[in-house]
């Protein structure tokens, strides 16, 4: 079960991104990102595969120095309001980060003004330099 101080952080932090008022960075991790609080202590959330490609969090607190001073993943938990709190959390500043509202908003008043959607692209090809004699194997 989640610990109830980190269960407050994360309902405070997945409220003030719904409502824009949270600012998430990717870090270099797929899927993972990272909010920075004050002067310098820091949050990651971060989705992880587990057996059978099962899918879970992991929520990381590191203080001002870089420390990691709390850690909790939901891979063995079975707690279905952890598990949901921490599932939308992660989702929340995944949607921050990539202005998915923002796009699909965007989306939704193109698709609604214009007569046709899309364009055709052109297909391009790379083709490689024949005469390049730094390419050959002998």
């Amino acid at each position: 079960m989640i610990p109830e101080r980190l269960k407050k952080i994360v309902s405070l932090l997945k409220e003030k991104t719904l409502t824009k008022k949270a600012i998430w960075n990717k870090t270099s991790g797929q899927d993972e990102y990272k909010l920075t609080i004050g002067e310098g202590s820091s949050i990651v959330v971060s989705e992880n595969f587990g057996n059978y490609n099962q899918e879970y969090i992991t929520i990381c607190i590191f203080n001002s120095g870089g420390d990691l001073v709390e850690r909790y993943d939901n891979e063995q938990e079975t707690d279905d309001e952890s598990n949901s709190l921490v599932l939308s959390f992660h989702k929340s500043a995944r949607d921050a980060y990539y202005k998915v509202d923002e796009t699909m908003e965007h989306l939704l008043d193109e698709i609604s003004k214009l007569d046709v959607v899309g364009k055709k692209e052109e297909k391009t090809f790379d083709l490689p330099n024949i005469n390049d004699e730094e390419d050959l194997p002998f």
